[in-house]
């Protein structure tokens, strides 16, 4: 009621993310630490923007600000699986003006949970990691770039099928759910190849330690107007996690450890034109994703992407889809 006193522009806020999809306060945070995603739709909007708001020091808001017409079309929404999901969970709604959330629950999400909307929502992660790896194939890259790019892309591929069983995991969450949707799709041995894509294996505890430590040394240099996902307000929504994860989940405390130092390379130089190895933690060369194992990971990643397209695509023709190609 505050914010659409001080905006009279704002005519929806509803919750999203981890909460909106339970009522456990406490299975939605890890480690302690976690965030209150909300979204605000706004009648008009110059673009979207993404506002954290502290709560304390474990605890914060994540608003997204968002227009009233990226929901115009009901079929884009069932196709867009971080916006359309979340509808489709039918969040709590903290304002709702002249109804205008139901409005577009009713025209929306009828037939979302059918297999061609459920596959269009999977093409979405897959486009974007087959276009990471032309990216990383035919554009000269620096070893901070491709290492961006390549997280990023074993990132989408592995959302591309799971996906097919609920709404896409977000960074934290990614390697903690991703071995039950794997199984669900009968496919588990996907859980150790999304691993072993970027680890040699599993470091010791006090190795790990170690590397959380200079986690916490690069992360301290950071300007406070630097990238909203890397602002002070999130550090503990990120190192308690992974000190969480460190003694029961410790791959998964690595690949937040990995995803949230590439985005630290992206802001250490303006365009990644200058190699930033000065300041690659020893964690690289361990992992093996040192500028030495570019070639070898990307060929194994392209592997990878394949099988996920595999599997979205049996998916698909086992329930009377077209094959992928064709639905493209």
């Amino acid at each position: 009621i505050e914010r659409q006193d001080q905006d009279r522009s704002l005519i929806s806020a509803y919750l999203s993310g981890s909460l909106a999809a339970t009522d456990d306060m406490e299975s939605a945070l890890i480690g302690g630490s976690g965030d209150i995603d909300l979204v605000f739709v706004h009648s008009y909007l110059d673009r979207p923007y993404r506002e954290l708001i502290p709560l304390t020091k474990d605890l914060h808001h994540d608003i997204w600000h968002v227009s009233q017409s990226t929901y115009d079309d009901p079929k884009q929404l069932r196709g867009n699986p971080w916006i359309g999901h979340d509808l489709f969970s039918k969040p709590h709604v903290f304002y709702d003006k002249n109804h205008w959330f139901d409005f577009v629950l009713a025209g929306a999400f009828s037939k979302y949970n059918q297999p061609e909307n459920v596959v269009q929502r999977g093409m979405h992660f897959l486009n974007k990691a087959r276009k990471a790896l032309q990216t990383m194939a035919f554009s000269e890259q620096t070893h901070a770039e491709w290492l961006i790019t390549y997280l990023g892309a074993l990132s989408d591929s592995a959302n591309a099928i799971s996906i097919l069983n609920g709404g896409p995991l977000s960074l934290r969450r990614l390697v903690l759910d991703f071995p039950a949707r794997a199984a669900a799709l009968d496919a588990p041995e996907f859980t150790g190849r999304l691993i072993e894509a970027y680890s040699n294996g599993v470091p010791e505890e006090t190795q790990l330690e170690s590397w959380l430590a200079e986690w916490k040394a690069h992360f301290s240099t950071l300007p406070k107007d630097g990238p909203i996902e890397l602002s002070p307000i999130r550090t503990n929504y990120y190192l308690k996690a992974m000190e969480f994860m460190r003694e029961t989940q410790p791959m998964a405390a690595v690949w937040v450890l990995l995803r949230t130092f590439a985005l630290y390379l992206s802001t250490i130089s303006d365009d990644l034109s200058t190699e930033a190895v000065e300041t690659q933690p020893e964690y690289l060369a361990v992992l093996g994703l040192a500028p030495e194992d570019i070639e070898e990971r990307s060929e194994k990643l392209e592997l990878f992407v394949d099988d996920c397209e595999e599997t979205l695509e049996q998916w698909a023709t086992g329930r009377g889809l077209p094959t992928l190609a064709e639905i493209i």
